[in-house]
């Protein structure tokens, strides 16, 4: 592949599927079944079409804030489904992008200027969820597994990609820091 202006070298996409998160989420449909529907149904009973839920219901003010939250929840496992992970190394750059399908767009992209780049290596993090999460000095993208690649920035701090095919990742950037 050519390293031209702007022309990707590396592009890995990646989605959320491992047999465990599946599981996970089988387990947050049965909550949005059991609880999460019949809270938006007695919300709409109550709130449009004016019978109150149960026999000790919440006060309308307070429904109308619960109700849309819960329904809300019921989205989790849309979103865990389509979650993905867009990795791009051009000849200037680093692209992270997770999307959902759908016109939401939860994480805005980061671009990484190679130039920016001070250091990078194959690492690791514990298999404890997935999306992005931020902690002082430390950024992460992961969709599945453990495996990526951890780049320190002239700032200080580091951003973990993670990637199926870590090495792979790792030469490409490698490769446009000369």
């Amino acid at each position: 592949m050519s390293a031209g202006d702007g022309a990707v070298v590396y592009k890995e996409v990646q989605r959320w599927g491992t047999v465990p998160a599946l599981i996970g989420v089988a387990g947050a449909l049965v909550i949005s079944a059991a609880v999460v529907v019949p809270m938006g149904w007695g919300t709409v009973q109550q709130l449009v079409l004016g019978r109150p839920m149960g026999d000790r219901p919440l006060p309308d003010g307070v429904l109308a804030i619960v109700g849309p939250m819960a329904v809300l929840l019921a989205l989790v496992p849309w979103v865990i489904l389509t979650l993905t992970l867009t990795v791009e190394v051009s000849a200037h750059e680093v692209l992270v992008r997770m999307d959902v399908k759908g016109p939401i767009r939860l994480v805005r992209p980061r671009r990484i200027p190679i130039a920016e780049v001070v250091g990078a290596e194959i690492g690791s993090e514990l298999p404890l969820g997935w999306g992005m999460s931020r902690t002082l000095g430390r950024v992460s993208y992961r969709v599945n597994g453990n495996e990526g690649v951890e780049l320190t920035l002239r700032s200080g701090l580091t951003v973990f990609i993670g990637s199926a095919r870590p090495r792979e990742l790792l030469s490409a950037i490698r490769a446009r820091r000369v």
